[in-house]
């Protein structure tokens, strides 16, 4: 479904004039930015699977003597695998405080372990001299502006319980908040939506670890 299909479908569930068209699609990009950074999946306690098409990588520099650097602008989630110039594999720490507790040598040297914390990127051993790392991760949705703009990086077929659900959940709130009694629109694309997410983690599948690392690997034994 393109921009026009979105604006229209929801246009006619929700049946309500002050809703313009400028304001639905900025909640159709709030809905395809929160499925691709991941929300909970309904009864399940974790985030629903990166969007395959997000996917990207790129080429990083450090900086001489020091020890993070800026991730790119449209990182958006999963920093999964880090290369160093040698072409070896970076350990990713899972954890930003594991990885501040254990990095205590401060020697230069080549890039072997790493934590993402927020936007930035923190690494160990801090090279002497600016040197780059491929990372891989997956990055934020483009913003869709036009008519014929499609949310590509989700699947056609999801689209109208991911999208037009997602939508339609949060404006019935509006429209139902203070009634007596359930928001029976609310509820409804709520679990419309919901339902979508777990679709969605069937379509898309969860993505093993890399073959690379595992959580009994310590490469600083």
């Amino acid at each position: 479904m393109n921009i026009e299909s979105l604006v229209a479908a929801i246009s006619d569930i929700i049946q309500d004039t002050q809703y313009t068209e400028e304001t639905i699609i900025s909640m159709i990009n709030e809905a395809v930015f929160k499925v691709a950074s991941g929300d909970i999946l309904p009864g399940k306690y974790q985030l629903s699977p990166p969007l395959p098409d997000l996917y990207t990588s790129v080429d990083v520099m450090t900086v001489e003597g020091i020890g993070h650097l800026s991730l790119p602008e449209d990182f958006n989630r999963n920093l999964f695998l880090v290369v160093n110039r040698n072409g070896g594999p970076v350990k990713i720490e899972d954890s930003f405080k594991k990885f501040l507790a254990r990095s205590t040598d401060r020697s230069a040297g080549g890039v072997f372990r790493c934590a993402v914390n927020g936007k930035q990127l923190h690494y160990q051993s801090i090279p002497s001299t600016s040197r780059p790392l491929e990372i891989h991760y997956y990055c934020a949705p483009n913003i869709l502006e036009y008519e014929d703009d499609e949310p590509l990086c989700i699947p056609s077929v999801l689209h109208r319980k991911l999208i037009v659900g997602y939508v339609c959940r949060e404006i019935f709130n509006r429209i139902e908040d203070g009634i007596e009694g359930q928001k029976i629109n609310t509820n409804y694309y709520a679990t419309e939506y919901g339902t979508g997410l777990l679709d969605l983690e069937k379509f898309v599948g969860i993505d093993g670890s890399a073959d690379y690392y595992n959580d009994q690997t310590d490469y600083c034994a």
